[in-house]
């Protein structure tokens, strides 16, 4: 027999005040739950990187900038190279230095080599000594053991140790430089990397409209078509091009994702974090003219610093080949100490100056200050080569900014002729005065101007970080990056 609707109400008061309690329970197990796991989720990363409500990590270009520093694999084998590069200055250094070495040697031998001194031995009757009655005396014993110590201290190489030295210590200064270098790569990696999130994500939002637009559109062609208005393929076309429309829709969101998995990748985060760009302040365009803006990048890039670093080592390295047939003083001196043996003592010791000056080398010497001096030259080159390149990526964004403030200009007309476009078709295709491939054109045109626009003010932003990263501005903290 079916319930009554009024005993039904009861039974439902009833059950839900039966579970009320537990379901509370359950919020707030939950609640805490899930706020302890975006606590945790924060303190994994820097203070700086924003956790959103549902544990996503926001990040800006900056924030990228600041992340690829401090987790990029890439960097971190850099920072390595400068390790290696102090271990060869203290090498270098070393060379120059006191040095001490022991050595041991401990050998079993045979047969052992006897010899008799003739002389008396103790006879009853004092008389002379026969045969065969002197005391046996070992030459070599079956046994040798030997510890030598060597000590020596060059005491004057012509420079040769200096060189080597001063050579070492440029090299840490272009492991540094080096570091420097993939870290300013890194950073506009970084930052291009966000800026391309967040422009595939304004042209996805175009595409979104766009798609909203044609289903308007199938939407009022449907309504005209049961009215008598239009035809049955007014429709079918409007229907075709909503079908086009989220396609579009769809390789944007995919695209939005390849890029935000690509940026993952570049600040060493897993595949599986959740991460959403959002914009930030724009980055503002060094002041100056063309002259002023390559001499300060000259002096700011890594590459140039660089290239000097190197001129620097060729020279040192000429010098040194100069040097190759110079002559060499050094301390010597060594302590040994060994079994007795036959006539050999216990121990010795001996100390001295060593000189040394090589007088013929068929032509050795010549052979390598011959490829000094080319290297030299090579180094020159590529200095002056490393200034002109510099130069050219100066001018190249400067020229692309003031193409981009153009290209945003015209995009900005464009938008507010593609409105006025689209709104006119809609209202002739309402009259009936126009097919419905206008309409659908309009909203095309007006996707195109929209996603020119976007692009137009992306373009100036990568270009302007570009730019900065051409002048060896590094917008990791940006209270640091007027100063540098």
């Amino acid at each position: 027999m079916p319930m009554e609707p009024r005993m039904m109400i009861e039974l439902s008061k009833r059950t839900w005040r039966a579970v009320a309690p537990l379901v509370a329970v359950v919020l707030l197990a939950l609640v805490p739950a899930a706020a302890q796991e975006v606590t945790a989720t924060a303190a994994i990363y820097p203070s700086y990187v924003e956790i959103g409500s549902r544990g996503e990590l926001i990040l800006t270009p900056d924030t990228a900038a600041r992340l690829v520093v401090e987790r990029n694999l890439r960097l971190a084998a850099a920072a390595e190279g400068i390790d290696a590069a102090g271990g060869r200055l203290a090498q270098a250094r070393a060379a120059g230095g006191l040095s001490a070495k022991v050595s041991g040697v401990f050998l079993r031998k045979g047969p052992v080599t006897t010899f008799e001194l003739p002389g008396g031995g103790p006879g009853d009757d004092g008389g002379d000594a026969g045969e065969g009655d002197g005391e046996p005396i070992e030459l070599s014993g079956d046994h040798l053991e030997t510890v030598t110590i060597e000590l020596s201290k060059p005491l004057y190489t012509q420079g040769r140790i200096e060189l080597g030295a001063d050579m070492a210590r440029e090299g840490v200064a272009i492991a540094e430089l080096s570091e420097g270098n993939a870290r300013r790569a890194l950073v506009l990696a970084s930052q291009e990397g966000a800026y391309a999130v967040l422009r595939l994500k304004q042209l996805a939002a175009v595409s979104a409209a766009r798609l909203t637009a044609v289903a308007e559109h199938v939407r009022l062609s449907e309504i005209m078509q049961d009215a008598g208005v239009v035809a049955q393929f007014e429709v079918v076309q409007a229907q075709t091009e909503l079908s086009r429309a989220q396609q579009g829709l769809i390789s944007a969101q995919t695209g939005v994702k390849q890029a935000t998995a690509q940026l993952r990748n570049l600040i060493n985060f897993p595949q599986t974090t959740d991460v959403d760009v959002v914009d930030c302040v724009p980055p503002r365009q060094p002041e100056g003219d063309l002259s002023e803006l390559i001499e300060r990048a000259c002096a700011g890039r890594p590459e140039v610093k660089l290239a000097e670093s190197a001129l620097t080592i060729a020279r040192m390295n000429l010098r040194l080949a100069r040097r190759d047939m110079g002559l060499s003083v050094a301390l010597i001196g060594s302590y040994s100490r060994q079994t007795v043996s036959g006539f050999s003592g216990e121990f010795g010791w001996q100390a001295g100056v060593a000189i040394e000056k090589p007088l013929f080398d068929s032509g050795a010497r010549d052979g390598k200050v011959a490829e000094a001096l080319a290297g030299l030259r090579s180094a020159e080159l590529d200095l002056e080569r490393t200034r002109e390149d510099v130069a050219l990526d100066v001018t190249r964004q400067v020229l692309a900014i003031a193409e981009a403030r153009e290209k945003i200009a015209a995009a900005e007309q464009g938008v507010v002729e593609g409105r006025e476009r689209r709104r006119m078709a809609q209202l002739r295709y309402r009259e009936g005065i126009t097919p419905g491939i206008e309409v659908i054109d309009a909203d095309t045109g007006l996707a195109a101007a929209d996603a020119n626009l976007i692009n137009a003010e992306y373009d100036l932003q990568l270009s302007t970080v570009r730019l900065r990263s051409a002048m060896g501005l590094l917008d990791v903290q940006p209270q640091e990056v007027e100063t540098q």
